[in-house]
């Protein structure tokens, strides 16, 4: 299995890692391709008042206000977009320096929007009640 992102809420101030049971884990290489939009959010790193911008990719992010309300409009645009893949799709990834070309990786639509749509239900119960949303990177 490969590299995961967790993603949780939690009340606001706490910020540990514990596993995710009421969480969603979304795949590494699906977070790797959204993350230059990431990057729009104001975030803390590893603890409340660091602050920061877009994904901790291997630490932790806090997401929680305002920057928890882009966080769910911005995954909510990638599943739309993601709605129109086909069943089977395959994207661009890294650079193989061994193979002098990029990877492609295959991606199962119904995998990828429902890990998506996970997420934006985490955080629109978060901003319901008033809690926060923690990424754990890899």
């Amino acid at each position: 299995m490969g590299l995961n992102h967790d993603f949780m809420s939690s009340k606001i101030g706490i910020v540990k890692y514990q596993a995710v049971h009421e969480g969603v884990k979304v795949e590494d290489n699906l977070m790797s391709y959204m993350l230059d939009s990431l990057q729009w959010i104001d975030t803390e790193w590893n603890e409340l008042g660091n602050r920061n911008r877009g994904l901790n990719y291997y630490g932790m992010t806090i997401f929680r206000g305002d920057s928890l309300k882009l966080l769910m409009d911005i995954v909510s645009s990638w599943i739309n977009l993601f709605q129109n893949a086909p069943s089977q799709f395959t994207m661009t990834g890294d650079f193989q320096w061994d193979s002098n070309t990029y990877e492609k990786i295959e991606y199962q639509k119904a995998e990828v929007i429902g890990q998506l749509t996970k997420l934006v239900e985490i955080c629109e119960a978060a901003w319901n009640n008033d809690l926060q949303v923690v990424h754990f990177g890899i």
